[in-house]
């Protein structure tokens, strides 16, 4: 549903933070494919690199469920995370794990591609943006790759409202999803609430957050000559034959960036 009018108000309910429950928040998301998914990051990553992949770095990495399975396809994983549990659930999982600011990464060491997946990259305007992208560029080798999944978002601001549900023997969970942007289609707000139970009882937990939206003509600007990486533009739902224009919006869209060779900074 496209912005006109009033927009209705995300009141934040008095929950947790689903981030602050590793376990939980697996389950929300459990829909995602992290096997099929790390293979597929290669098909995206390795055609437009200019240079072997041989290191990865995920920021916002979270519980690092893809970690396991990029290792399995011969890369060196390093995932990067603000939350003591989410990190300990990683390292619970044999991963390499660095607590720091994703969104400002320091002293990471260097990598041939970079990660930012599900949507964690949130920025308060275009500068931060523009900070970011600077900030990773010193991590990434030249001819290096940076993707971004449903980070970018093309076509019109639009209210997005999603309901899932799964049942498993040890649990059940309820999951409702909006995104709403504001009157003048520059930012939005993120509410992520759920509800479920298993052996240790009842529990609702809330996500949400505020960001600027990043769409491709944006981006685009920033990743101009003077910038240290280029775009190479987006594709739906994961799939390298589905390329999207500005004002397509897609699903899960995958935004490709690369490092590039001469560092204008």
């Amino acid at each position: 549903m496209s912005i006109s009018g009033p927009l209705p108000q995300l009141t934040p309910p008095q929950a947790p933070p689903l981030y602050d429950y590793p376990l939980w928040y697996e389950r929300a998301f459990s829909w995602r494919r992290p096997r099929w998914e790390a293979a597929r990051l290669l098909d995206f990553a390795r055609p437009h690199a200019q240079r072997p992949l041989q290191q990865v770095i995920e920021l916002y990495a979270g519980p690092a469920v893809h970690g396991p399975h990029l290792q399995a396809l011969g890369l060196q994983y390093v995932g990067v995370d603000c939350n003591p549990q989410m990190l300990a659930r990683a390292r619970g999982r044999g991963m390499t794990m660095v607590e720091g600011d994703a969104l400002a990464p320091r002293r990471l060491g260097h990598c041939d591609l970079l990660l930012c997946l599900l949507g964690s990259l949130v920025v308060a305007n275009g500068r931060e943006l523009q900070r970011h992208l600077r900030q990773t560029a010193r991590m990434v080798r030249p001819g290096g790759i940076y993707l971004l999944e449903w980070c970018v978002q093309g076509g019109e601001p639009a209210i997005l409202h999603d309901h899932w549900k799964r049942r498993r023997a040890d649990y059940w969970l309820e999951v409702d999803f909006c995104s709403i942007p504001d009157v003048h289609g520059e930012h939005y707000t993120e509410r992520l609430l759920l509800q479920g139970e298993d052996a240790e009882g009842p529990i609702r937990l809330c996500q949400r957050q505020r960001g600027w939206m990043v769409t491709p003509a944006a981006l685009r600007r920033l990743c101009g000559a003077a910038s240290p990486w280029e775009c190479l533009g987006s594709w739906d739902r994961w799939d390298p034959d589905r390329p999207l224009s500005d004002e397509q919006a897609g699903q899960r869209p995958m935004t490709v960036l690369r490092r590039r060779r001469e560092d204008p900074c």
